[in-house]
Formats: C-alpha cells, structure tokens, sequence
C-alpha cells in the first residue's frame, strides 16, 4: 500500500499475457489440475478435462501454457509479478508432449545447442520449481523435432552438420507419479543414441523411371483435358563428389499409416534446405548405438531443395476405386510453391500448365 501511495494515483498495471515469437506448440490434457493421457479430452467424458497447448516463446526462452477450454493463457510463476512462463533454455523451438505418457515435455533449444527434459505438470501448474528433469547436449543447434510412433525415441535435425539424431526414451508408464522428480522412465538414454549422416542418402539413389502417362490428379468435373507436359529429367551430382551439397535437415513426417499391416516398414521423411531430395529413413533399421546409415533408404529426387514435407495417409487412387495410394506434399525450398510427390515422382497438376505444371501455388 505504501508503494501505492508513493507512486500516485495511477501506479503502472502489471503486463498482459502475451506471446513472444512463439515457433511450436503440442497439447496436454488436464483433468482437475493433473496430467493425464491426451485421448481422455475427448467430447462427453466425464470429469473437468481441458486440452492445454503448450507453446514455445522463442525470444523469452520460455513456454507458455494456454487452457483451450477456457481460451485463457496461464501465468506459470505466482512467485513473479505480472504474466511470467516456465523457463526453457536459450531458444526454443521446437516442443513435443506424448500423447499417451504426457508426464514429460521435450524441448529442442537451438540456442543452448540440447534437448531439454521437462515435467510437464510444473508446465500446466502454478510452480515456483525448476521443471528441468534432464539436459542432452548436442554440440549443434536443433530445429526440427518429432516424437517416434512407439513414443520410445526422439528423432532431432540438426542441420549445420547434415544429420537426423536418434534419441532413445526410458520407457513411460504409470508407475511414475505425477510430481516424482527421481522417476528415470521419460528420460532420454544418450548412451545409445543414434546419428544418422544423410549425405548418404545419394548413394542409394535409384535411377528415375520415365514418367508414368496420367501422372496427375484426377479431375472430377468429367470433362476431357489434355495430357500435361512430361516432367522435365532431374540431374543430380556424382556420388562423393565436390558437387553435392552438405545436407541441411529441415522439415520432418512421419509416414507410419500402417493399418494393421503386418510387414509395414514405418518411415521418416525428411525434407532437405540444400539438396534436391528427401531423405527417408526406416525407423524399424534403428538399432540403439548402432550405425544409423544402416537405416536410410532410397530417397526421392524431388529436384529442388524443400524446407517441409507431410505424407497423407493411404488415400483412394480415384473415386469408386479399390486401389490405394500415397501422396507427400513438400515446400519448395526456393521459391515457396509446393509440389506433389506420388509413388517417387512428382506430379504434373495441369494446374497454369503455360507457367509451371508441376507446382501448386499459394497467394503470397
């Protein structure tokens, strides 16, 4: 009160919520204050359960935590005057929660050069604690971060050393108590971690097919149209040679759609800032500490550096067809339009076919 009267009638109000270059962000559910397995926010179940998201603030070196239910954002330290995260290293960005064992968070910070282990109920909870269970450092920075199907390993980019790390995860399970800091499952096994170099992956290229005649969406309108242009041949540098590209990791996806198959090979597609593949990686070849160029497969000659890459699941090849098939849309790297792979070659969408056949483009 005498701070009050001594700073007059109108003393300075504590700052709002806001974000500060927020990068990724992954989700929790919580029920009555505690963390519990994601697939329990689901509509009607019963109980206060309220999906959180969890975002990383870059320029703060912080997560904020957002209750989704009530479109609020959380202050994390009670101790701290004014809207304050949990911090999270130098500069975050990337973050990923399990789904189905969500007690801890990862954090990727490119500028502290490590992945960073966090208990995920001091992220979601008022705390006056340090969250941090554990610290990997990397000797690089990361920027691309996804969890494994299995959620028993981490796979990390670091791109100023052309590699896909491999991080294995102490297996998660109820036994460890919300709030049990000592609790070593959820933790990362750096003895058997696994780097994956993918200036490999030009080895293992396979020489292109010719272009299949019809490579192209289906138009559904029923009218007639003509065929599109071939897709111009893609010349790629010699093996080893002066002229390949150090590889610079971007964008990650994970193509484990497997429904139900028994010989499903689980990949991990990685999009390429320098060269004109992506990069694909058997996950099931992983062995803990073992080699990890045992793992890449034949990558796809897309032509052009891409800086993202998703995979759809297994998708109709037409309508009132049985057949399946798979399509991965990648960013162009240098010029922002995106393209449209189907059984390792890029399609020609017809789409401004005088311009540029085989590209999608997007206002802006």
């Amino acid at each position: 009160a005498a701070a009050l009267r001594a700073g007059g009638d109108n003393p300075t109000p504590p700052p709002v919520a806001r974000f500060e270059r927020p990068t990724s962000l992954d989700f929790v559910c919580v029920n009555n204050g505690e963390v519990v397995a994601r697939k329990r926010c689901r509509a009607g179940a019963a109980g206060e359960f309220a999906l959180h998201a969890l975002v990383t603030q870059s320029a703060r070196g912080e997560i904020a935590a957002v209750d989704l239910a009530k479109q609020k954002v959380l202050d994390s330290r009670r101790d701290i005057p004014g809207f304050t995260y949990v911090a999270a290293g130098e500069l975050p960005i990337a973050i990923v929660v399990p789904a189905r064992h969500p007690w801890v968070t990862y954090v990727a910070d490119f500028g502290g050069r490590d992945i960073r282990v966090l208990d995920t109920q001091a992220l979601v909870s008022p705390t006056s604690i340090d969250p941090t269970l554990q610290v990997i450092h990397l000797g690089s920075g990361p920027t691309h971060m996804v969890l494994s199907p299995d959620e028993d390993a981490l796979l990390v980019t670091l791109p100023d050393v052309g590699r896909v790390l491999w991080l294995p995860i102490n297996r998660l399970t109820e036994r460890c108590a919300v709030g049990d800091r000592k609790c070593p499952e959820g933790l990362i096994n750096e003895a058997d971690k696994v780097s994956i170099e993918l200036a490999g992956s030009i080895d293992r290229v396979v020489p292109p097919a010719p272009t299949p005649t019809g490579a192209s969406y289906q138009e559904l309108c029923g009218f007639e149209r003509t065929a599109p242009a071939p897709a111009l041949p893609i010349s790629l540098p010699a093996p080893g040679s002066d002229a390949a590209p150090l590889p610079s990791p971007a964008g990650l996806a994970l193509d484990a759609f497997c429904g139900g198959a028994r010989n499903c090979q689980r990949r991990l597609l990685v999009a390429d800032e320098a060269g004109p593949l992506i990069h694909r990686i058997d996950l099931d070849a992983i062995t803990p500490g073992g080699n990890g160029e045992d793992a890449l497969l034949a990558p796809i000659v897309v032509g052009v550096p891409t800086s993202a890459v998703a995979v759809t699941p297994f998708v109709p090849t037409a309508v009132r067809e049985t057949g399946a098939t798979q399509y991965i849309y990648a960013i162009d790297a240098t010029d922002g339009s995106i393209l449209v792979v189907e059984n390792g070659v890029v399609l020609n969408l017809d789409n401004a076919p005088g311009v540029r056949p085989d590209r999608i483009r997007l206002p802006g």
